[in-house]
Formats: structure tokens, C-alpha cells, sequence
């Protein structure tokens, strides 16, 4: 059967909280696990939906795949004004990787 976004949960299972998306397989052992970071500003949600393409989902059979969410916080090279944005660590501070 060919995977695709409408009959992914027969094959996968998603688990979605604050914290990130969790993709493992259904039934499968898996034998990779794939932690992908996303970048300054982005949300999971934004993107998540690329690792559900007709191209990538016959790929992940192997793969348990989870995708954290980067903390809210005040980047230091914004202006004062700028509301917080998700991100890792603030790149002016590297200490900034240990707040939360």
C-alpha cells in the first residue's frame, strides 16, 4: 500500500504536544531515531507536514522521528520591542542554551 498523508496512522503514529511531534512506527520496530532541530523562529507545526509527503513517508519505515519545539524566548539582537520568537539559544549569548 502505498503511504500517503490520508493512511499514515495505519502505518505511523503521531504524537503531538507542547513539547514537539513524535512519528513512530506502527507495529515496527524501528532502527534509527532521527532528532531533527528546526530553525530560529519556526514552529513544528509549520513544517511538519513535509515529513507526511508521498515522497519521504516510504523512506521512514526504519525511523522513529521526533521534532522538538524550541522555548519562546527574548533574542537578544531584536529590538526591546520585538515580541519572543522560538528559539534554541540566543547566538550573541551561547550561556543562553541552558535557559528555559
Amino acid at each position: 500500500m502505498e503511504k500517503t498523508a490520508e493512511n499514515i496512522t495505519q502505518n505511523f503514529t503521531i504524537e503531538q504536544t507542547s513539547k514537539g511531534v513524535t512519528l513512530t512506527p506502527f507495529n515496527k520496530p524501528y532502527k534509527y531515531y532521527l532528532i531533527f532541530l528546526h530553525g530560529y523562529g519556526m514552529q513544528v507545526s509549520k513544517f511538519f507536514s513535509a515529513f507526511l509527503s508521498p515522497e519521504l513517508l516510504p523512506l521512514l519505515d526504519d525511523f522513529k522521528i521526533y521534532i522538538p519545539q524550541a522555548p519562546k524566548r527574548i533574542p537578544q539582537n531584536k529590538d526591546d520591542d520585538e515580541p519572543p520568537t522560538f528559539s534554541w539559544f540566543n547566538y550573541r549569548d551561547i550561556n543562553t542554551v541552558n535557559d528555559k
